[in-house]
């Protein structure tokens, strides 16, 4: 982004919808990219990508033979789970509260805890595409339709102008590098 932008500074927060509209309204955020579409006169929304969340099954797991799973099927499971992944933690502990989520704070020792196969974890058609996701176990779609999102770029109309060029990219196939990217920093 700072190609786009090399004369401004450049920050990234992980936040839910709600926040990220309310900061965008009081021009606390230039730009949002939301997880639902966002209708309003005075912005500016344009779709630029989708994700699905998947299930990484270990090859020995009850679940191995299933086409699919719905999350409230996890309750009583453990499941291993990086703390920052925003509102997919949100949607898992709202269909699934009876899930023993095992948080991991830093992403070294969740890849590492992933790779040891022994747990259930979440994980993307971003990540499987990219060759990022966990190996040696199967991806299973989580048939819940909330696990299907579609992003929108979200601006005040004025500045429709100004992140045109940003927006268009992320449009572009550059979007499942750019989230698969923007998911592994460390967003505070």
């Amino acid at each position: 982004m700072t190609n786009y932008f090399p004369d401004i500074t450049l920050t990234s927060e992980l936040n839910n919808d709600e926040q990220f509209l309310n900061g965008l309204k009081i021009d606390f955020f230039n730009i949002v990219i939301l997880h639902k579409n966002f209708v309003d006169e005075k912005f500016f929304s344009e779709t630029i990508g989708s994700e699905q969340l998947f299930l990484a099954v270990p090859y020995n797991h009850r679940f191995a033979d299933k086409e699919g799973i719905f999350l409230e099927e996890l309750n009583g499971e453990k499941i291993l789970l990086y703390s920052k992944i925003g509102f997919w933690y949100e949607i898992c502990k709202e269909k699934a509260p009876n899930a023993k989520f095992l948080l991991q704070t830093e992403r070294e020792i969740f890849k590492e805890l992933v790779e040891s196969n022994s747990f259930l974890s979440f994980t993307t058609n971003i990540f499987i595409e990219n060759s990022r996701a966990p190996k040696n176990c199967f991806y299973k779609p989580i048939l819940n339709v909330e696990a299907d999102v579609t992003y929108h770029c979200v601006c005040k109309l004025n500045c429709k102008n100004r992140f045109k060029s940003l927006i268009e990219k992320l449009k572009t196939s550059t979007f499942k590098t750019f989230f698969s990217k923007f998911y592994s920093i460390e967003l505070t």
